[in-house]
């Protein structure tokens, strides 16, 4: 048994990748692996036009400034931070899922899905070779 990744309770063979949590799928279901970053920017967006809208409330002095835009903005600026994430994809059977994620607040860990990205497309290739 060849085994490609082996630290931080992520272990990468030619015929199983096992995650921190236990979770295991074999090599040869595994079609595509890939590492995105989620969510979309689509809360940062909303957050910076709710305060945007705010400011530009507060400035004209016609209208009374409701601070609605505000705490809507804070909301979403804070859950964008919070649920940021580098999230490892894996591809089987024309679905895909979710296999591992670290949370971006608590430090850049994108090197590491990549490093076990790599090490599933090596036991894929190893597969392949058989």
């Amino acid at each position: 048994m060849t085994n490609y990744y082996d630290e931080k309770s992520v272990s990468v063979t030619d015929t199983v990748f096992i995650t921190p949590s236990g979770d295991q799928y074999p090599i040869r279901n595994i079609s595509s692996v890939m590492v995105r970053q989620f969510p979309e920017r689509l809360a940062l967006i909303i957050g910076v036009l709710c305060i945007l809208a705010q400011i530009v409330l507060f400035i004209d002095s016609k209208s009374s400034p409701s601070l609605v835009f505000l705490i809507v903005g804070l909301i979403a600026l804070a859950w964008w931070y919070f649920k940021r994430k580098y999230v490892l994809f894996i591809g089987s059977g024309g679905t895909m899922q979710e296999a591992l994620s670290f949370p971006m607040y608590k430090g850049n860990r994108v090197d590491d899905l990549q490093k076990i990205s790599n090490a599933i497309n090596r036991a894929i290739a190893g597969l392949q070779k058989t």
